[in-house]
C-alpha cells in the first residue's frame, strides 16, 4: 500500500498490483467420436479496490469478491474440415460486486472493473463454425 499527501489536501492511495492473490483453472476434454466437449472452471480470490480520500476521511475501499467462473464449449465435427461449435464463458452468467453509490464517482459506475479478475458483462455465449483449409 502506497499513501501521499497530494494537492488541495487529497490523501491518494494505491494499491501494487491489483489483481488476486489465488487463481486456478480445472479445464478437462473429453472427445467421443465426432463429439469434444470442453469445461474450463477459472476461481479468483478476493482483491481490494483501494480508493482516493480526503485528508482525514475514512477510507472507502471495495473488495471484489472470491468468485468462480465456468466456460463450457461443445463441438460436432460435421466433415474432416468443418466443425460447428456452441458454447459460453462465464456460462453462470457471473457478475462483480457492486461498487457502493459513494465510490461511483462522477460516471456512476456500477462495477468494479478496475479490479474485477473476470470482467464485467457477465456471461458470453457464442455459436462457431470452424473450416480448415
Amino acid at each position: 500500500m502506497i499513501q501521499a499527501q497530494g494537492e488541495a489536501g487529497l490523501a491518494v492511495r494505491a494499491e501494487i498490483g491489483g489483481n488476486p492473490r489465488e487463481k486456478f483453472i480445472f479445464s478437462t476434454e473429453y472427445l467421443l467420436g465426432k463429439f469434444d466437449g470442453t469445461v474450463r472452471v477459472n476461481g479468483y480470490g478476493s482483491v481490494v479496490s483501494v480508493a482516493s480520500v480526503a485528508a482525514g476521511g475514512a477510507a472507502a475501499d471495495t473488495t471484489v469478491s472470491a468468485a468462480a467462473t465456468v466456460d463450457l464449449d461443445l463441438a460436432y465435427k460435421v466433415t474432416n474440415k468443418l466443425t460447428v461449435s456452441i458454447g459460453g464463458n462465464n456460462l453462470l452468467n457471473r457478475y462483480s460486486n457492486v461498487v457502493p453509490p459513494i465510490d461511483r464517482g462522477a460516471t456512476g459506475f456500477t462495477y468494479t472493473n478496475q479490479y474485477s479478475p473476470f470482467g464485467i458483462a457477465g456471461g458470453f455465449y457464442y455459436g462457431k463454425l470452424t473450416y480448415a483449409f
